[in-house]
């Protein structure tokens, strides 16, 4: 039993050491690290909106697009696609390896150039701190799932 208790406090004080407080703002915040990261993440949730109506085109009452229909891409010519998640139970979708440059491709629309700013979070991993679409101010100091409006 003191061996369970003496792991359990040990595992405690390795995980706490290497906790780091939320970030609340777009003020990038020194981030101290006991440890190196196996993987980087660089975290871009979003929904797809309707620019006009505000309505949801993936996960809405009556969606205008599937799963199948929406790529990200790294590259303009579009040949190295970017892995996404459509995760259905918080209703967005879900990139853990973004890029300061992505290619939205909606089929039967037209592709939109993604630019994006991180921010560091944690140790091991960053979110989206500004995002523009076409060249144009989606937002600064973002939320952590930022509603993009297409089209």
């Amino acid at each position: 039993m003191k061996k369970i208790i003496f792991s359990l406090l040990v595992a405690v004080l390795v995980f706490s050491s290497c906790k780091k407080t939320k970030i609340t703002s777009c003020d990038e915040k020194e981030i101290k690290c006991d440890y190196t990261c196996f993987v980087y993440w660089r975290i871009f949730e979003f929904k797809l909106i309707d620019k006009s109506s505000g309505e949801d085109l993936l996960f809405g009452m009556a969606p205008r697009y599937t799963s199948g229909e929406v790529k990200l891409y790294y590259d303009a010519a579009r040949t190295r696609q970017a892995p996404i998640t459509f995760d259905n139970n918080n209703k967005k979708l879900v990139c853990m390896m973004g890029s300061e440059e992505l290619y939205l491709e909606i089929k039967g629309t037209k592709v939109y150039k993604i630019e994006t700013e991180f921010r560091g979070e944690t140790c091991c991993n960053s979110r989206v701190k500004t995002l523009k679409i076409d060249n144009t101010s989606v937002c600064t100091c973002c939320d952590d799932v930022i509603k993009m409006g297409i089209d």
